[in-house]
């Protein structure tokens, strides 16, 4: 019984993760995405290594959705994880959409 209540304390204390390094690991992903979106465009960079990243940001972004979900509490920090969220889906749109591009040679 005792350490039932202890475990029921612990848990009431346990803070939930920050918004911020949330919020900037969705800002890092998109500097990531938009970055590879240039070197694809520049054909620096093949298509299996742009499909590589943009299957990883895509990844990112379903996990960093879920953690952004459990600690946005506000109306104010719903709406910023809509816009990071958001932002990064924009990015991923257009690295997708340069994914076919042939490698410059």
């Amino acid at each position: 019984m005792v350490v039932g209540a202890a475990v029921l304390l612990l848990a009431s204390c346990a803070q939930p993760p920050d918004l911020e390094p949330q919020l900037d690991t969705v800002r890092s992903w998109t500097a990531t995405v938009r970055l590879a979106t240039d070197q694809r465009r520049a054909r620096a960079t093949s298509a299996r290594f742009t499909a590589q990243i943009r299957e990883r940001a895509e990844r990112a972004r379903g996990e960093s959705a879920r953690a952004l979900g459990t600690v946005a509490q506000t109306a104010a920090d719903r709406a910023q994880a809509r816009a990071v969220l958001d932002s990064l889906d924009a990015a991923l749109d257009s690295l997708g959409a340069l994914a076919a591009v042939p490698a410059k040679r």
